[in-house]
């Protein structure tokens, strides 16, 4: 019976994940979380760093940095759909 590594890896994640420790290392987890401050920490930073990196390409594109739609002539840097949802969320109608 062969077993590939990513079902290992998911069980191994998992069973962490119940037992309340790091999906990584076996430290105890954050509240609410499936990973050790640190490991945490890492994910955010790179999470971060990929954010960024994509917003500035879509812009350099000429796109809508949030949404990646293409920008129509006379829109500024964001697109009306997500000016649309942003004036929505401050009113408190979208969440």
């Amino acid at each position: 019976m062969k077993i590939s590594i990513e079902s290992s890896i998911t069980r191994y994640r998992n069973r962490h994940k119940v037992k309340g420790l790091c999906q990584d290392c076996s430290k105890l987890a954050l509240v609410c979380r499936s990973r050790c401050e640190i490991h945490n920490e890492r994910n955010n930073h790179y999470t971060r760093e990929a954010c960024r990196k994509t917003y500035v390409q879509r812009k350099a594109e000429g796109r809508c940095p949030k949404c990646g739609v293409p920008l129509v002539e006379g829109e500024g840097v964001i697109c009306v759909n997500c000016i649309i949802l942003k004036k929505l969320s401050a009113q408190g109608r979208i969440k």
